[in-house]
């Protein structure tokens, strides 16, 4: 019986999925099963999942219609041997000693899930993992600590060794096409007695241009909000307030993001209908006295700006969206100049790039905005006067 149920979702991967699959294969720990499950693939992928069946008696291979990734994993799960589960991307890979690491962190803490660092990559690389010391959390502590930030580790099921019976009470929703990956795992984690963080990279994420968070917007990425939804009346519930704002900074910033991506590409029935999910999510989650605790993404940064620049740059962003969403979508021009001094505050303190950061700065320094647009003008008149000229 296999210690570790790897479920591993494929659907039109051939290019990478001999990479995923040799970082499986190429582990320390022995005692595993890898569970491929094919969603109906119509290139090579099928073909290539199952050549690994005669190569190595762990691998499984089911086939399966096309339904989508999560209907994938759920069936990964139900395959499942092992006392423990995990989830890779077909696309991405781990080192060796992912499995090790993460089943001896469960073993010693007596935890129910083990939580290693992520690294997003765009070319295939692999680093040793610096070994550092092991963070034990109480489930809300973790949810607290990985939540407020919206940590990748927190959104996803990569990067994570749980017990199965927890992942078996809250399976992925078969519904969704966006998004499903992050309506279970804070309900796993809030069902752990303890979870245990290794401050290590053990897992790689690779950013493909054709991937699902990538491809054209369609009706489906609005599946999204479900998940955020649930995510905001859980937190609310639960009186855990920085996951809470993180979150709704979060969905504000996906919904502005969505609206925008739409006008450009002239979906305009779907912007209509993000905008006007905006203004009821505005209406009903926040008012006068929240818009004044509406900081704790704002707090973070001087944090996250001390060891992760990726993390401090993104989540900048989140912030100034988040704002920027709230700003053109309230009336009150009491909560106007509120989201406008904060602005105005997190321009001073952390000097965004203009070039990037417009939008903000139009609402925060609409006077001196207007100048720099007179200027660049100008400049250009004078610059195209030149090049006529010569």
């Amino acid at each position: 019986m296999p210690r570790i149920s790897v479920v591993v979702p494929v659907y039109n991967i051939e290019i990478y999925l001999k990479r995923s699959v040799d970082s499986i294969l190429e582990q320390t720990f022995v005692g595993f099963e890898a569970i491929l499950i094919d969603d109906g693939s119509k290139d090579f992928s099928a073909q290539i999942s199952d050549e690994y069946v005669s190569i190595d008696s762990r691998i499984i291979v089911i086939h399966q219609k096309n339904q989508g990734v999560s209907v994938a994993r759920n069936n990964g799960i139900e395959y499942s041997q092992g006392k423990y589960i995990t989830f890779i991307d077909s696309d991405d890979w781990v080192t060796s000693q992912f499995l090790d690491r993460l089943y001896r962190a469960c073993q010693d803490s007596r935890s129910q899930m083990a939580v290693c660092d992520i690294k997003q990559v765009k070319d295939a690389v692999n680093e040793k993992p610096l070994a550092e010391a092991n963070i034990v959390l109480s489930n809300v502590d973790a949810i607290e600590k990985l939540g407020t930030s919206m940590d990748t580790r927190f959104r996803g099921p990569v990067a994570k060794l749980i017990d199965v019976s927890v992942v078996k009470k809250h399976l992925f929703p078969n519904d969704r096409r966006y998004a499903e990956d992050a309506a279970c795992t804070y309900l796993w984690m809030y069902d752990c007695d303890r979870i245990v963080l290794i401050p290590e990279v053990h897992y790689y994420y690779y950013q493909r241009d054709d991937s699902t968070v990538h491809i054209d917007y369609d009706w489906h990425r609005l599946d999204a909000y479900s998940t955020f939804e649930e995510m905001l009346n859980f937190f609310s519930e639960h009186d855990m307030d920085k996951p809470f704002h993180s979150c709704l900074c979060k969905y504000l910033h996906e919904m502005t993001d969505g609206y925008e991506r739409c006008i450009l590409l002239k979906r305009l029935e779907i912007a209509e209908a993000i905008q006007t999910n905006l203004r009821k999510v505005v209406k009903r989650r926040l008012n006068v006295s929240e818009l004044l605790e509406y900081k704790h993404r704002e707090d973070l940064l001087p944090e996250l700006k001390k060891f992760n620049s990726f993390l401090y740059e993104r989540y900048l962003t989140d912030c100034c969206y988040g704002l920027y969403a709230l700003y053109n979508q309230l009336d009150s021009d009491y909560c106007k100049q509120i989201i406008k001094n904060r602005l105005v505050r997190i321009i001073k303190q952390h000097h965004p790039p203009l070039d990037s950061f417009t939008y903000v700065y139009e609402i925060a320094f609409p006077k001196k905005m207007k100048m720099y647009w007179l200027n660049k003008a100008l400049f250009r008149k004078l610059k195209g006067e030149r090049i006529d000229a010569n």
